[in-house]
This record gives C-alpha cells, structure tokens and sequence, in this order.
C-alpha cells in the first residue's frame, strides 16, 4: 500500500480546516476539525486509488 503525508491547517477564509495531501497538493477536504479534515481526505485519497484500479482493469481503457 502507498503511503502519503496528510496535514490539516486552519483556514480563515474558509472557517474550517482544510485536510491535504502532500503529494496531491489540489486535492482539499474542509472539515470542522482538523481529525475530520484528514480523515476526508485519506477516504477521498481512497477512493481516488479504487477509481483507478477499476479503469485500469477495464479492456478499453486507453491510459490518461
């Protein structure tokens, strides 16, 4: 399994903490806490990686 770095950090604009991934700085999660924030973020992590292996194993996928 792949190992990532999460971090959550408090955002003013926003009024909420922002959970992200360090190695896919665009993806954000803004939570009421910085526990939610990172726990939204590891789940969207997830199923980003079980989106893939479903393309992947289609027999037309072509690639990105």
């Amino acid at each position: 399994m792949t190992e990532y770095t999460y971090r959550a950090m408090w955002s003013p604009a926003a009024g909420s903490y922002v959970g992200t991934c360090l190695e896919f700085p665009g993806l954000r999660q803004h939570r009421e806490t910085a526990g939610e924030a990172i726990a939204a973020t590891e789940q969207r992590m997830s199923l980003n990686q079980w989106v893939v292996q479903k393309l992947v194993g289609r027999n037309d996928f072509r690639g990105f």
